[in-house]
């Protein structure tokens, strides 16, 4: 049986893969919860998934939706019904689709820290990248940060004291606050 709204049905290949994403996206250690997850995802009725568990939540530009991250090759798509696409391959948000009315952004970093946007064919941005720097906190959780010339401000990969990550930040447009994507919390609300 379904609980209602928040219960949607998936093929179990797909569940699985929420349920390891749900882990904190790449470069980050399956904790007991998430593991507990995906095992439920495995064992559901007919594929029946409860998607809320794995919700983060998308703000830009003013605005904020529900995202549920899918892993398509080798990169996470926070994606929702909505046409809202934001990949990401954990270190970097490479792809922006379905907030901007003109179509997709596109970001790179190249190695030597060659950084670029695009928004269709048209070069945006062209700055630096400086390396990711890791900031600690005394809770156990610390931050992967970066700088990215034209912009103020640092890019933000927030990392929780289990290992799991829960908050995604970056500057991906000139002319738009920080882009961010945060990882619900038990009980629904963000942190």
């Amino acid at each position: 049986g379904s609980d209602g709204a928040a219960m949607m049905t998936f093929p179990r290949s797909i569940a699985v893969l929420l349920a390891l994403c749900a882990a904190g996206c790449n470069h980050v250690a399956l904790s007991l919860p998430q593991l507990e997850a995906a095992r439920a995802f495995v064992s559901a009725p007919r594929g029946e998934v409860d998607l809320e568990a794995f919700e983060w939540t998308l703000t830009w530009g003013g605005e904020s939706a529900p995202v549920v991250p899918v892993i398509v090759e080798d990169a996470f798509i926070f994606t929702n019904p909505g046409g809202a696409a934001v990949s990401f391959n954990g270190w970097q948000i490479f792809r922006v689709a379905g907030l901007l009315p003109r179509g997709a952004l596109e970001r790179s970093v190249a190695e030597d820290g060659t950084h670029l946007i695009y928004a269709g064919d048209r070069l945006l941005v062209e700055g630096r990248c400086d390396p990711w720097v890791r900031v600690p906190f005394e809770d156990g959780s610390f931050e992967w940060r970066q700088r990215c010339a034209p912009f103020e401000g640092e890019n933000r990969l927030r990392i929780d004291s289990a290992g799991n990550m829960v908050e995604i930040e970056f500057t991906v447009h000139p002319a738009y606050a920080p882009l961010r994507l945060q990882r619900r919390a038990n009980g629904g609300a963000t942190g």
